[in-house]
């Protein structure tokens, strides 16, 4: 469920974001019609996706020659805005450039075997998501004090506008969600394995009530022009402000806070069993290929050093390693040397299986990620 909403808000946001874009510069301009607007979308749309496909292919080419961590988790940072400025400046959308970019890279470079910049990017990016939301919610705060002083008289019948708007935000999605979901049940099955479907009214129930408006809304609303090309104020720039913010609050506090209760009232709740299959499945295709390396390599390798290293493997999924007390301290030397190579080679085919089962929807790809996760994690430990 959290994967859909997820999937479901990033493409919503982007969709959104490029018709905002597009009425916004119709409204500074002057014109509206429906001609202009569909070929203003159109132009937007294509130029934003081969803005966004040049900028990947170049972050592409430019992270396979950095030499560190963190020389490459700072060129993921730069990338957005490398994407985003030509867009914008062309007058088409910078934010699906942006989608369309880290698209790109998360599809040819998924999962390779540098995990120190998996690792390092988890943590780099959970930091800067975090610095964004508080950032943006400061701004509503900064903001909202001077837009309550400029719509003065009108904030009560805006209030009034606001919990119309709530109301219909919540309704549709509701009036939408719930049929699309009940026709995606019904399709022919057996269904891929990690296909992400609501599996009764209760999943579609909880996915109806938590569609919150948050940080887009606000951003979007902040980001008006304050004038036209005419020189003019933005028609309703603060009046728009207002119930943006008014919709925020209310679906945050409204649903967000009784988000939890439906959810216990409905008795959802994540399947142990279930989560501890598909971890035990992705884990026994990992063994599988790792094995597999080993049988291909054994001619090569003396019995012993070939031993040590399925052991080590092994103790990567049960977060252990084993040590052996009866050999010498130059031979322990030496045997980690020959073991840690091979590991090496034992984690690469097992990650690259496990990525091919996923892509071929043959293993949950939440299970596929948490093993890549503890793979990636003892890949650091036998560089």
């Amino acid at each position: 469920m959290v994967t859909i909403l997820e999937g479901e808000g990033l493409f919503n946001d982007v969709t959104a974001l490029t018709l905002y874009q597009v009425t916004v510069y119709s409204a500074v301009h002057g014109s509206l019609s429906l001609p202009a607007t569909l070929g203003r979308l159109a132009y937007s749309t294509v130029l934003a996706l081969a803005a966004g496909l040049g900028i990947g292919w170049i972050t592409g080419q430019l992270l396979d020659r950095l030499p560190t961590a963190s020389a490459r988790a700072g060129l993921s940072l730069l990338a957005p805005f490398a994407a985003y400025v030509p867009a914008a400046a062309a007058h088409s959308s910078g934010v699906l450039a942006v989608l369309a970019t880290a698209l790109y890279l998360s599809h040819t470079r998924a999962y390779t075997d540098d995990a120190t910049s998996r690792v390092t990017g988890r943590a780099f990016w959970g930091v800067i998501e975090l610095l964004v939301i508080c950032a943006t919610f400061g701004l509503v705060g900064l903001e909202l004090t001077s837009v309550i002083r400029a719509v003065g008289h009108q904030a009560g019948r805006l209030v009034g506008y606001a919990a119309l708007i709530c109301l219909i935000v919540i309704v549709v999605r509701v009036l939408w969600l719930a049929p699309l979901a009940a026709l995606t049940r019904r399709r022919a099955r057996p269904r891929p394995a990690g296909e992400q479907v609501p599996a009764s009214w209760r999943d579609s129930l909880v996915l109806s009530w938590a569609g919150m408006r948050g940080v887009v809304t606000v951003a979007t609303a902040l980001a008006l022009p304050h004038l036209t090309a005419a020189n003019t104020p933005f028609p309703g720039r603060d009046q728009i402000i207002f119930v943006a913010v008014i919709v925020v609050l209310v679906t945050l506090i409204v649903q967000g806070t009784s988000l939890p209760w439906l959810i216990t009232w409905l008795r959802l709740r994540v399947d142990p069993a279930a989560e501890s299959a598909a971890d035990r499945h992705a884990a026994t295709i990992a063994l599988d290929a790792a094995e597999a390396r080993l049988r291909e390599r054994r001619h090569q390798l003396d019995t012993e050093t070939a031993d040590l290293a399925a052991q080590s493997f092994y103790a990567a999924l049960a977060d252990t390693f084993p040590e052996d007390e009866d050999v010498s301290d130059t031979q322990r030397i030496q045997h980690h040397k020959h073991v840690r190579a091979l590991e090496v080679d034992l984690l690469h085919a097992a990650r690259e299986a496990v990525v091919d089962a996923r892509n071929h929807h043959i293993i949950d790809p939440d299970a596929a990620d948490r093993l890549i996760h503890r793979l990636d994690l003892r890949s650091l430990t036998t560089s």
